[in-house]
């Protein structure tokens, strides 16, 4: 759920094209299971949301949660240097429509 903030997520199966999702406040996301997902925050204030997550004593479930590991080492997640270079093209499209100035170091490559 989103609190604050204006963006999109992307959200896919792998292999295949990314879905686009605009969020601001009040917005709500379900990205489905299995799915990669990411959230994009190109407006001038922070973003703020709440996660919910069935990972509680209540909703147990079977296995680990790989999804803070790198695809590298077994995981699920995408580390910078391996993310489809279109991906951080289009956010820094998107800051600059909206006057934000993005700061990150671009990616170095091996």
């Amino acid at each position: 759920m989103i609190l604050s903030g204006h963006g999109y997520s992307l959200h896919w199966v792998a292999d295949e094209e990314p879905v686009r999702i605009d969020w601001k406040p009040g917005s709500l996301l379900a990205p489905p299971d299995q799915w990669f997902h990411q959230h994009f925050n190109t407006g001038p204030s922070p973003a703020k949301y709440i996660a919910f997550k069935p990972r509680s004593r209540k909703f147990r479930t079977k296995g680990k949660f790989m999804n803070n590991v790198s695809r590298k080492l077994g995981g699920t997640m995408i580390e910078y240097e391996d993310e489809n270079p279109a991906i951080r093209a289009l956010y820094e499209r998107e800051c600059a429509r909206h006057g934000v100035t993005v700061n990150m170091r671009p990616v170095e490559s091996d």
